[in-house]
């Protein structure tokens, strides 16, 4: 199965593509871009990833000019948000002066979203060991320096 993108373009003869394969079809068969918004519905600006997105549309479609942006949102196309980004050309904006929000560069040197894994702080089981550390923990540190905590961790009550 291939692998979903928040971004996409939106071809002249109606087609949706990848934004890999609106550059290979080339800056004049590209009618407008669109992304999965992430801001709320009825939100007046469009979420972060859109400068994301423009900035991508100003280095790989060559030429200076404008295109359409559609900001795709849940609840449909009445929730949804549609602008014209233009932009100058070249000397405008550097690598210097512009940077990829929310991106840094990946093990590829490639600009991309930083991952985490969260399983630590989602999992139950994980939550309630590391709470049952953290209080008697705090026991020994406000009672009873003394206390024993492995031993106490190893008994099991209610």
């Amino acid at each position: 199965a291939a692998a979903k993108s928040a971004f996409f373009a939106i071809l002249a003869d109606g087609s949706v593509v990848s934004l890999a394969e609106a550059v290979r079809a080339g800056p004049s068969a590209v009618s407008c871009l669109g992304m999965a918004d992430p801001a709320a519905p009825g939100a007046a600006a469009p979420g972060w990833p859109v400068f994301n997105l423009a900035r991508w549309a100003a280095e790989r479609l060559d030429s200076p000019g404008s295109i359409a942006i559609l900001c795709a949102r849940t609840g449909g196309a009445a929730q949804s948000v549609l602008l014209r980004l233009e932009w100058a050309g070249e000397g405008e904006g550097t690598e210097a002066t512009v940077s990829w929000t929310g991106w840094e560069p990946n093990a590829q040197g490639k600009m991309g979203p930083r991952l985490s894994n969260l399983a630590d702080q989602l999992d139950p089981e994980r939550l309630a060991q590391s709470a049952t550390d953290l209080n008697l923990k705090l026991m020994r540190w406000r009672a009873l320096p003394e206390l024993d905590t492995d031993r106490l961790a190893e008994t099991s009550c209610l």
